[in-house]
C-alpha cells in the first residue's frame, strides 16, 4: 500500500474521532487494492476504531503496520 492510502487511513480516523465516531470506506488506489472500512467509536474519551479490508494483502499491511497506524494517531 502507498504511503498516501496509508495518511487517507489515518486522516480518516482522525475526522471521524472528531465528530465523536462514525465509519467511512476508502477506496485504494490502485483499484485492485480493494476498499478500507473505516469504523470509529468514541466512548468517555477514548477512541477506538476498526479497519476492514477487502483484500488479503492490504488486512496483512493493516496488521503489519498497527503499531505505524496507532503511532500517526498521537
Amino acid at each position: 500500500m502507498s504511503a498516501d492510502g496509508a495518511s487517507d487511513i489515518v486522516q480518516t480516523i482522525r475526522v471521524q474521532a472528531a465528530a465523536g465516531g462514525g465509519s467511512a470506506e476508502i477506496t485504494l488506489q490502485p483499484s485492485f487494492l480493494g476498499d478500507v472500512t473505516v469504523s470509529v467509536k468514541v466512548d468517555q474519551g477514548q477512541v477506538s476504531a476498526r479497519l476492514e479490508a477487502t483484500t488479503p494483502v492490504v488486512r496483512e499491511w493493516l496488521d503489519a503496520n498497527q503499531g505505524w497506524l496507532r503511532d500517526r494517531l498521537d
